[in-house]
């Protein structure tokens, strides 16, 4: 019995450090020194599955959980990380992927930067542990997954000023990269 417990303490360490990891991934610096803190929101997003309905949506929670394989192999964590995707490692995941595939050569960029733009454009931005609203984070969240924002995507992670299909039917990828096209110069 005891060995059982030792290797639960094992992998609840392990899912501790893996979530700081990802905080740590997404954290501004100067968040951090200014005291703002998002810990109620990162943990609401680490507790919701991130569901899809689009096709190749899939991809997004696939890497997302390549994220567990990244951990380990920077930490030396052996405990493995089981278990459906998160919204928040979907999203950090595809900041992620904005950064190394998209803006490689740009230094500026970082996961960070990308993750909190996205958090801004959902609202969620708003939601420090301060001014955490369960009910309303449960909403914004909801409506994200159920693809239930405006034809433009306001109200999901990536809005447009001028889509030419409707984005609730667009895979996340395909959002992404035209909200690229419309306010980055590229």
């Amino acid at each position: 019995m005891a060995h059982t417990r030792d290797s639960m303490t094992a992998e609840v360490r392990a899912y501790n450090k893996y979530y700081q990891w990802l905080y740590d991934q997404v954290m501004f610096n100067e968040m951090k020194k200014s005291g703002r803190s998002y810990i109620k929101l990162f943990r609401f997003l680490k507790k919701r599955q991130f569901t899809w309905t689009i096709p190749n949506d899939e991809n997004r929670a696939e890497d997302g959980k390549y994220l567990r394989i990244t951990f380990r192999e920077l930490t030396g964590e052996h405990c493995i990380i089981k278990g459906s995707c998160s919204v928040l490692e979907m999203c950090i995941a595809l900041a992620v992927r904005i950064t190394e595939d998209l803006f490689e050569y740009d230094s500026t960029t970082t996961p960070a930067r990308w993750f909190w733009v996205m958090m801004e454009n959902s609202g969620l931005d708003q939601f420090e542990d301060g001014t955490y609203d369960e009910r309303e984070v449960t909403r914004i969240v909801d409506d994200i997954l159920l693809r239930r924002y405006s034809k433009t995507g306001k109200g999901g992670f990536f809005p447009l000023k001028r889509p030419n299909k409707d984005q609730r039917e667009v895979e996340i990828w395909y959002q992404l990269q035209k909200y690229i096209l419309e306010n980055y110069d590229f």
